[in-house]
Protein backbone atom coordinates (compact mmCIF):
# COMPACT_ATOMS: atom_id res chain seq x y z
CA UNK A 1 0.00 0.00 0.00
CA UNK A 2 2.95 2.25 0.89
CA UNK A 3 4.63 1.40 -2.59
CA UNK A 4 1.23 1.76 -4.42
CA UNK A 5 1.09 5.76 -2.37
CA UNK A 6 4.40 6.52 -3.24
CA UNK A 7 3.96 5.43 -7.25
CA UNK A 8 0.55 7.88 -7.17
CA UNK A 9 1.24 10.88 -5.24
CA UNK A 10 4.93 11.57 -4.69
CA UNK A 11 6.43 12.22 -7.70
CA UNK A 12 7.94 8.91 -8.93
CA UNK A 13 4.24 8.18 -10.63
CA UNK A 14 3.98 12.06 -11.27
CA UNK A 15 2.73 11.21 -14.87
CA UNK A 16 -0.82 10.00 -13.46
CA UNK A 17 -2.12 13.12 -13.28
CA UNK A 18 -1.50 13.90 -17.08
CA UNK A 19 -2.97 10.77 -18.26
CA UNK A 20 -6.77 11.01 -18.88
CA UNK A 21 -8.82 8.72 -16.62
CA UNK A 22 -10.11 7.43 -20.23
CA UNK A 23 -7.01 5.98 -20.67
CA UNK A 24 -6.73 4.73 -17.29
CA UNK A 25 -9.79 2.43 -18.07
CA UNK A 26 -8.61 1.59 -21.65
CA UNK A 27 -5.31 0.13 -20.40
CA UNK A 28 -7.11 -2.24 -18.12
CA UNK A 29 -6.35 -5.23 -20.38
CA UNK A 30 -2.73 -4.21 -20.15
CA UNK A 31 -2.70 -4.55 -16.71
CA UNK A 32 -4.42 -8.09 -16.40
CA UNK A 33 -2.11 -9.02 -19.53
CA UNK A 34 0.58 -8.00 -17.07
CA UNK A 35 -0.69 -9.64 -14.04
CA UNK A 36 -1.14 -12.97 -16.14
CA UNK A 37 2.75 -12.12 -17.37
CA UNK A 38 4.14 -12.60 -14.25
CA UNK A 39 2.67 -15.27 -13.04
CA UNK A 40 4.08 -16.97 -16.25
CA UNK A 41 7.67 -15.61 -15.05
CA UNK A 42 7.34 -16.98 -11.26
CA UNK A 43 6.11 -20.37 -12.84
CA UNK A 44 8.75 -20.49 -15.80
CA UNK A 45 11.58 -17.82 -15.43
CA UNK A 46 12.82 -16.82 -19.11
CA UNK A 47 12.31 -13.58 -21.69
CA UNK A 48 13.38 -11.34 -18.29
CA UNK A 49 13.92 -8.15 -19.54
CA UNK A 50 13.38 -5.09 -17.26
CA UNK A 51 11.52 -2.59 -18.90
CA UNK A 52 9.48 -4.04 -22.13
CA UNK A 53 6.52 -1.99 -23.92
CA UNK A 54 3.45 -3.93 -24.25
CA UNK A 55 2.13 -5.31 -27.32
CA UNK A 56 -1.17 -3.98 -28.03
CA UNK A 57 -2.11 -7.03 -29.96
CA UNK A 58 -2.22 -8.93 -26.98
CA UNK A 59 -4.15 -6.44 -25.14
CA UNK A 60 -7.19 -6.30 -27.94
CA UNK A 61 -9.78 -8.22 -29.79
CA UNK A 62 -10.66 -11.51 -27.94
CA UNK A 63 -7.40 -11.61 -25.32
CA UNK A 64 -9.00 -8.93 -22.47
CA UNK A 65 -12.33 -11.73 -22.47
CA UNK A 66 -9.82 -14.25 -21.82
CA UNK A 67 -7.46 -12.64 -19.16
CA UNK A 68 -10.87 -11.73 -17.33
CA UNK A 69 -11.79 -15.15 -17.74
CA UNK A 70 -8.79 -16.47 -16.37
CA UNK A 71 -8.39 -14.36 -13.71
CA UNK A 72 -11.86 -14.84 -12.27
CA UNK A 73 -11.45 -18.44 -12.52
CA UNK A 74 -8.20 -18.97 -10.84
CA UNK A 75 -9.50 -16.40 -7.65
CA UNK A 76 -12.53 -18.49 -7.49
CA UNK A 77 -11.02 -21.92 -7.95
CA UNK A 78 -8.32 -21.05 -5.62
CA UNK A 79 -11.17 -19.28 -2.70
CA UNK A 80 -13.15 -22.59 -2.89
CA UNK A 81 -10.58 -24.98 -2.80
CA UNK A 82 -8.72 -22.92 -0.34
CA UNK A 83 -11.08 -20.88 1.46
CA UNK A 84 -10.36 -22.25 5.39
CA UNK A 85 -6.57 -21.95 4.33
CA UNK A 86 -5.48 -18.21 5.63
CA UNK A 87 -2.00 -19.10 4.59
CA UNK A 88 -3.50 -19.95 1.06
CA UNK A 89 -5.42 -16.40 1.17
CA UNK A 90 -3.01 -14.19 2.32
CA UNK A 91 -0.31 -15.41 -0.47
CA UNK A 92 -2.97 -14.83 -3.19
CA UNK A 93 -3.36 -11.17 -1.31
CA UNK A 94 0.34 -11.00 -1.21
CA UNK A 95 0.34 -11.40 -4.79
CA UNK A 96 -2.33 -8.54 -6.24
CA UNK A 97 -0.65 -5.98 -3.63
CA UNK A 98 2.02 -6.67 -5.29
CA UNK A 99 0.86 -5.95 -8.81
CA UNK A 100 -1.29 -2.91 -8.12
CA UNK A 101 1.93 -1.02 -8.25
CA UNK A 102 2.83 -2.12 -12.01
CA UNK A 103 -0.27 -0.19 -12.86
CA UNK A 104 0.67 3.23 -12.44
CA UNK A 105 4.55 1.88 -13.68
CA UNK A 106 2.71 1.39 -16.98
CA UNK A 107 2.69 4.89 -17.73
CA UNK A 108 5.81 6.29 -16.32
CA UNK A 109 7.60 6.00 -19.88
CA UNK A 110 5.07 7.87 -22.43
CA UNK A 111 7.69 8.15 -25.26
CA UNK A 112 7.50 4.22 -24.97
CA UNK A 113 3.85 3.65 -24.66
CA UNK A 114 2.36 1.50 -22.29
CA UNK A 115 5.46 -0.50 -20.63
CA UNK A 116 5.68 -3.53 -18.38
CA UNK A 117 9.11 -3.15 -15.61
CA UNK A 118 9.81 -7.20 -14.90
CA UNK A 119 11.93 -6.88 -12.47
CA UNK A 120 9.58 -5.06 -10.30
CA UNK A 121 7.32 -8.65 -9.93
CA UNK A 122 9.95 -10.55 -7.53
CA UNK A 123 8.30 -9.28 -4.58
CA UNK A 124 4.71 -10.78 -5.63
CA UNK A 125 5.85 -13.67 -6.76
CA UNK A 126 6.39 -14.37 -3.53
CA UNK A 127 2.84 -15.02 -3.06
CA UNK A 128 2.59 -17.18 -6.50
CA UNK A 129 5.23 -19.55 -4.67
CA UNK A 130 3.69 -19.62 -1.41
CA UNK A 131 0.51 -21.12 -2.75
CA UNK A 132 2.69 -23.32 -5.47
CA UNK A 133 3.99 -24.91 -2.01
CA UNK A 134 0.72 -25.36 -0.36
CA UNK A 135 -0.31 -27.36 -3.87
CA UNK A 136 3.05 -29.66 -3.38
CA UNK A 137 1.79 -29.89 0.78
CA UNK A 138 -1.52 -31.39 -1.06
CA UNK A 139 -0.07 -33.59 -3.62
CA UNK A 140 2.22 -35.42 -1.08
CA UNK A 141 -0.49 -36.79 0.75
CA UNK A 142 -2.74 -37.71 -2.32
CA UNK A 143 0.62 -39.05 -4.24
CA UNK A 144 3.19 -41.96 -2.87
CA UNK A 145 6.17 -40.73 -1.09
CA UNK A 146 8.42 -41.85 -4.14
CA UNK A 147 6.48 -39.93 -6.79
CA UNK A 148 6.24 -36.89 -4.49
CA UNK A 149 9.92 -36.71 -3.98
CA UNK A 150 10.10 -37.03 -7.75
CA UNK A 151 7.93 -34.58 -8.57
CA UNK A 152 9.71 -31.79 -6.32
CA UNK A 153 13.25 -33.27 -7.35
CA UNK A 154 12.27 -32.67 -11.49
CA UNK A 155 10.89 -29.01 -10.56
CA UNK A 156 14.06 -28.09 -8.91
CA UNK A 157 15.68 -29.42 -11.23
CA UNK A 158 14.32 -27.18 -13.83
CA UNK A 159 14.62 -24.01 -11.52
CA UNK A 160 18.50 -24.65 -11.26
CA UNK A 161 18.81 -25.61 -15.19
CA UNK A 162 16.25 -22.03 -15.80
CA UNK A 163 19.09 -20.60 -12.95
CA UNK A 164 22.18 -22.18 -15.39
CA UNK A 165 20.54 -20.28 -18.39
CA UNK A 166 19.88 -17.29 -17.10
CA UNK A 167 22.95 -16.83 -15.27
CA UNK A 168 24.84 -17.08 -18.81
CA UNK A 169 23.07 -14.27 -19.86
CA UNK A 170 23.51 -11.73 -16.98
CA UNK A 171 27.63 -12.38 -17.01
CA UNK A 172 27.73 -8.97 -17.87
CA UNK A 173 26.36 -5.80 -19.10
CA UNK A 174 26.66 -6.24 -23.01
CA UNK A 175 25.70 -9.96 -23.27
CA UNK A 176 22.92 -8.87 -20.98
CA UNK A 177 21.75 -5.82 -22.87
CA UNK A 178 22.16 -7.72 -26.28
CA UNK A 179 19.75 -10.18 -25.10
CA UNK A 180 17.45 -7.31 -24.32
CA UNK A 181 17.18 -5.97 -27.38
CA UNK A 182 16.56 -9.34 -28.97
CA UNK A 183 13.44 -9.63 -26.80
CA UNK A 184 12.70 -5.95 -27.06
CA UNK A 185 14.10 -4.17 -30.14
CA UNK A 186 15.63 -0.76 -30.00
CA UNK A 187 14.59 -0.71 -26.28
CA UNK A 188 16.45 2.79 -25.28
CA UNK A 189 17.43 1.41 -21.38
CA UNK A 190 18.74 -1.79 -23.75
CA UNK A 191 20.94 0.77 -26.24
CA UNK A 192 22.17 2.81 -23.77
CA UNK A 193 23.13 -0.35 -21.51
CA UNK A 194 25.70 -0.97 -24.77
Amino acid sequence: AYYLFRATFLGFGGVFWSVPWRQYVQSLPSFLYVVFRSVSLAVFPVNICPITTIDTALTSGFWPLLYIFLAVGSVGLIWARSRKNKMVLFSLAWFFIGTLPSYNLMFSRPEMGLIMQENRLYFCSIGLWVIFGACLVRLKKALGRWVWVLLVSTILFSCVRIDLINNALWKDEKTYCSYWLQCVPRNPFALCGL
